[in-house]
């Protein structure tokens, strides 16, 4: 896929879309108001900025809001899960390494045949090859497709609120990674076979199983509640999952953000908006640390 050439996201994200002819002045839109926070430490200087993203996005920038432009302006580091260009030259391999099924098996083999039928359906009508699948886990194969979704959908990853700001930190700023991009694919790796398929299942519904444009205008709302019920319902037929990809990494990553206050830099953290709503979301978690948590940017 393309890369974006790196802008100044300060000015990319504060600019209003513009359209209309020449001599028109039209409306300007309301600002994004994601889910965003200030987190001090009682001990050390400096703040810890948190940004909740979504790894997709639209190719037409809006206004971010000025306190999240002001903060980041003040940051003297940008803290993201996995620093994608420093991960770029062993991504391929990485994937090779846990992607693929053993030599000889093939997904139809390793899912029901429902499923298998299912996907093959759903990617032939999308005009994708199943026989491209074949040699992908059921994870992979969940990724691979739901990146296609998105695309078709109009909300690229190379788009998404992360890349912007990894564009925009490229040459200014410090990047630190939270987590490895090998990590994060042996999150996926790890789940059992029967969990894989119950989410490759789940993404071949004919409703939008990730309710995709629902989730982007409530990031853009900043609408924590809508995140909660979407992503953490009650029920226990996900309670492995939620445990495994986000309780047990939010504790992880508030640990090292702790750690990494002490120095008394202020930091921009942008992090999946999963990690960061509810209970156990890292704003709590660094709250339990004796940080004062305050919303910053709201509507």
């Amino acid at each position: 896929m393309p890369r974006l050439e790196p802008l100044p996201l300060a000015l990319l994200l504060a600019l209003a879309v513009v359209s209309g002819c020449a001599g028109h002045t039209p409306k300007p839109e309301p600002y994004l108001t994601p889910l965003a926070w200030e987190a001090r430490s009682p001990t050390y200087p400096g703040s810890v900025y948190l940004l909740g993203s979504i790894h997709v996005g639209s190719q037409v920038p809006r206004r971010l809001h000025p306190e999240i432009i002001d903060a980041w302006a003040r940051a003297e580091e940008l803290v993201v899960e996995v620093d994608l260009d420093a991960a770029a030259p062993q991504m391929a391999g990485t994937w090779v390494e846990r992607a693929l099924l053993p030599a000889g098996e093939r997904l139809q083999d390793v899912v029901a045949p429902e499923t298998w039928g299912q996907l093959s359906a759903h990617l032939e009508a999308r005009n994708l090859d199943p026989a491209d699948f074949q040699a992908l886990k059921p994870w992979a194969a969940l990724l691979r497709l739901a990146r296609a979704e998105f695309e078709r959908e109009g909300f690229p990853a190379e788009y998404g609120v992360d890349r912007r700001f990894l564009d925009a930190a490229a040459g200014s700023k410090p990047i630190v990674a939270l987590e490895s991009y090998a990590l994060q694919l042996d999150l996926y790796d790890g789940f059992s076979f029967e969990v894989q398929e119950l989410m490759l299942r789940d993404i071949l519904q004919p409703e939008d199983p990730y309710q995709t444009s629902v989730l982007v205008d409530a990031w853009a709302r900043g609408d924590e509640q809508l995140f909660l019920d979407i992503l953490f319902p009650e029920g226990e037929r996900w309670a492995a999952y939620r445990e495994r990809f986000y309780y047990q990494r939010n504790e992880a990553m508030a640990r090292k953000l702790g750690v990494l206050a002490r120095d008394g830099k202020t930091r921009f953290v942008v992090v999946g908006v999963g990690h960061m709503v509810g209970p156990r979301g890292i704003p709590a978690l660094l709250a339990g640390q004796g940080f004062r948590i305050q919303r910053i940017a709201q509507p």
